[in-house]
């Protein structure tokens, strides 16, 4: 059989005993068990006492297991945390797709102007091979009529 036992603990992260609490009253029970009051309560845990046999324990064994409990507690966040950090780390190493993907994105916009200047030097070529093609047709005319121009000319020497 399980005794069940609440701690509460003040901002200060010290634990308030049970006999302060049942007799303060004036305070607003809130959710999750967390009692609001005037002096300071944030926190309220409900824990279970494996203890069976003891009807109330001391603020100070209260203490030492609060004190006991906190300590596991950061210790276990900071091999958690430990871990997330080397697991990022091996990530990082491991992975160089991120480099290639950023190298890839600084060569394409290094090309892209390249490429766009490329497009408007063959919109010119385009243009220009089109302005050469009437001045060809022009010249051929021309040649045409000189070759007849030579004719007349010579048909009135005679």
């Amino acid at each position: 059989m399980t005794y069940i036992r609440r701690l509460c603990v003040d901002r200060d992260h010290s634990p308030i005993p049970i006999s302060l609490i049942t007799e303060k009253k004036k305070g607003i029970q809130g959710n999750n068990n967390t009692i609001i009051d005037t002096n300071k309560i944030i926190l309220s845990l409900t824990l279970l006492n494996p203890f069976a046999n003891m009807t109330s324990a001391s603020s100070s064994s209260a203490r030492s297991l609060f004190a006991e409990s906190k300590q596991r507690l950061a210790e276990r966040v900071q091999v958690n945390m430990n871990n997330i950090a080397s697991l990022a780390r091996q990530i990082q190493r491991g992975s160089k797709s991120n480099e290639l993907l950023m190298k890839a994105a600084r060569d394409t916009a290094c090309t892209e102007p390249l490429m766009e200047s490329t497009e408007q030097n063959l919109k010119k070529m385009q243009l220009i091979s089109v302005h050469m093609g009437y001045q060809f047709e022009s010249i051929q005319k021309s040649a045409e009529m000189i070759t007849e121009i030579n004719e007349q000319v010579a048909s009135l020497h005679r």
